[in-house]
């Protein structure tokens, strides 16, 4: 199937489900499941619902993706810190 708004591929590139997305978008208000989230995805639905179904995705992507660089940083800068410090001496 055809990804129109590259959201499936977003989602397999952070390792997220399309059921975590679709638990995303329920827990925002907007009611839809895995099939109609897919259908939406290649395009065989549309209308309001489903434009704001690729924009809320697509938001949420964006705010995941960013909570995820600042994990990622914060992990590189503690891991870079404990490089620093002087190794124990045995007794």
């Amino acid at each position: 199937m055809k990804d129109l708004y590259g959201i499936r591929q977003r989602l397999t590139e952070l390792h997220l489900t399309s059921l975590w997305m679709v638990y995303q978008l329920g827990s925002r208000g907007i009611r839809t499941d895995k099939s109609d989230f897919c259908s939406v995805l290649c395009g065989r639905r549309t209308g309001p619902k489903a434009d704001l179904i690729v924009k809320t995705s697509q938001n949420l992507l964006d705010k995941y993706e960013k909570w995820n660089s600042a994990i990622i940083e914060e992990d590189k800068a503690k891991n870079f810190a404990m490089d620093e410090r002087e190794p124990e001496k045995a007794v």
